[in-house]
């Protein structure tokens, strides 16, 4: 009886590991997903010289149906003026990276304890350059 009840709790917490390797791959590759969608939008504001509405909106989006979370809980800010081509565009984003621990409540952690919150503030130099810019430069060429 002894041994039996030993297997079993050996068998349990054995069970927690395996779990919590699933989910760690898990969470990582929705982080990697992440930094792809957070590079695409980089991309995208320093063509344009500022963080538009839509950018915003594409970002919020992609990053909720990754993480399957709520709009109100993303957060991205950024310059909404544009920027000449060699200024810096600042950007904010924070999101909630939910279900870290595999068996929370087996081990009785609540949901809100089983989340974090990625933050990410930088800067990208802007490569947006007026029509008349353009215009100059394809004359001296």
């Amino acid at each position: 009886m002894k041994d039996l009840i030993t297997t079993l709790a050996s068998i349990f917490i054995f069970s927690i590991f395996l779990l919590q390797f699933s989910s760690n791959l898990s969470v990582q590759h929705r982080l990697i997903c992440t930094d792809r969608a957070i590079d695409n939008f980089r991309g995208i504001v320093k063509e344009e010289g500022y963080v538009s509405h839509e950018n915003r909106a594409l970002l919020v989006s992609s990053i909720k149906e990754i993480h399957r979370c709520d709009s109100a809980e993303i957060t991205v800010t950024g310059d909404t003026t544009k920027r000449d081509r060699g200024e810096l565009i600042r950007y904010y984003i924070k999101y909630p990276v939910k279900n870290l621990i595999a068996a929370y409540k087996a081990l009785g952690i609540s949901e809100s304890e089983n989340r974090v919150y990625m933050e990410e503030e930088n800067w990208v130099v802007s490569r947006y350059q007026k029509e008349t810019e353009k215009k100059e430069d394809s004359e001296v060429e």
